[in-house]
């Protein structure tokens, strides 16, 4: 199950040009990125779009030639790319680390599947989920990209039809040391916009794919380990009642053994993921009120593109704080399971033994923002009230400026 939930992550990130499953030893991160030539290809062709718009925002400010409503349309471009190149850089860098916690997660899985020979009923929701999430995600980027690629066409083509004048528009405010509106530069000018943004899009979904993977399993695994170590005490308890407990508790420590690989799960997801999980929180307040921004300022079919950035902005997030949020319950919920027992029934040398592992389980694991703030629904609550306040802002400065 593991496998097949991984192809769609390996997918996205191999059309990048980033695969997880390349171990790279002891190479430098400057042999990994010549190891990954199609990524530099595609990292030179996105960046180079991402040059021209802090070129255009920063000649605009100097020059005051740029309005509110072109700034709030270029922000969420420069954050989803910017948000793109830290995702992929880290995925990189911390490449022998995803080998290594996708080989635990299979080692676990075929642990699991030896004592199942069924799934239950937690792993078909749970897997469920994941397949839902991803899909709509997906389904919001391919939207919001047919969106921005469609629409410049759409308004050359009604001013086209209204005045008569033929005035070629780009998806994307970006400025060029030529003129990008010339018939002979705009076809190739308008591909290389378009493909830069299925970069973008892939560089932060491919990652985050893989991300909701990994925590949906880790918190699989935790749920089954919490049954198997009920069970295990339950069996402990009576086995002790006729003098047969060394083989449940042979079982018991290797369920311990079986916490501490997903401990470590958990752990090898934090040091990949804190760093651009910092970034992504930190944007994601100004890719929404931004986005929610253009949406009610911008009329009729304009606002389509944008209300697929704000669906994107609100659903990532949202998705990046459930997961993290999972694991914690998930993991704390091992001491409850030890707990609510028959641990009472085991003798002295077991009951360490159980309290030992309750004890370990009380404190939650989690996933973190460069260790900042907690990754749970408590931080999308944040994030969502640090955006209105923006968007409240936003929406003061347009309406005293006389543009409403």
């Amino acid at each position: 199950m593991f496998e097949k939930a991984l192809r769609s992550a390996n997918f996205y990130m191999r059309v990048i040009g980033i695969p997880t499953d390349i171990r790279d030893g002891n190479r430098t991160l400057m042999e990994r990125l010549r190891n990954r030539w199609f990524y530099c290809i595609n990292f030179l062709w996105l960046n180079t779009d991402v040059a021209g718009e802090i070129t255009w925002f920063v000649k605009g400010l100097l020059n005051g030639s740029s309005t509110l409503i072109e700034n709030t349309y270029l922000i969420p471009c420069l954050t989803l790319c910017i948000l793109g190149n830290v995702k992929t850089f880290f995925t990189i860098k911390y490449a022998n680390h995803i080998i290594d916690l996708v080989a635990i997660l299979k080692d676990l899985e075929i642990k699991n599947n030896a004592a199942r020979k069924n799934e239950t009923e937690i792993v078909k929701e749970r897997l469920k989920f994941l397949t839902t999430s991803n899909k709509f995600l997906l389904f919001v980027i391919g939207t919001g990209i047919i969106a921005f690629g469609i629409g410049p066409l759409m308004l050359t083509a009604s001013i086209y039809f209204s005045s008569g004048d033929m005035k070629l528009k780009l998806p994307f405010l970006i400025w060029y040391p030529f003129d990008s509106s010339d018939i002979r530069y705009w076809p190739f000018v308008y591909v290389h916009q378009v493909w830069s943004a299925c970069i973008a899009c892939c560089a932060v979904y491919g990652p985050d794919c893989f991300y909701f993977t990994s925590c949906t399993f880790i918190h699989i695994h935790f749920i089954h380990l919490q049954n198997d170590i009920t069970n295990v005490i339950v069996e402990s308890s009576r086995a002790r009642k006729n003098g047969l407990y060394r083989g449940c508790h042979q079982a018991f420590l290797e369920l311990t053994n079986r916490h501490k690989d997903l401990i470590r799960c958990v752990n090898l997801l934090e040091i990949i993921y804190s760093k651009s999980t910092l970034v992504n929180v930190v944007s994601s307040s100004l890719l929404i009120c931004v986005t929610g921004f253009n949406v009610m300022v911008t009329f009729c079919w304009f606002a389509a593109p944008f209300a697929s950035f704000l669906a994107l902005g609100l659903v990532q997030t949202y998705l990046l704080c459930y997961y993290g949020d999972t694991i914690m319950c998930s993991s704390t919920e091992v001491s409850d399971a030890v707990y609510n027992s028959t641990w009472y029934g085991t003798n002295i040398s077991q009951m360490r033994d159980y309290l030992f592992v309750m004890k370990r389980a009380q404190k939650p694991c989690k996933l973190t923002a460069y260790g900042f703030s907690d990754v749970n629904l408590r931080t999308f609550s944040r994030i969502l009230s640090t955006a209105w306040s923006y968007f409240a802002l936003l929406i003061t400065i347009y309406r005293g400026n006389g543009q409403q």
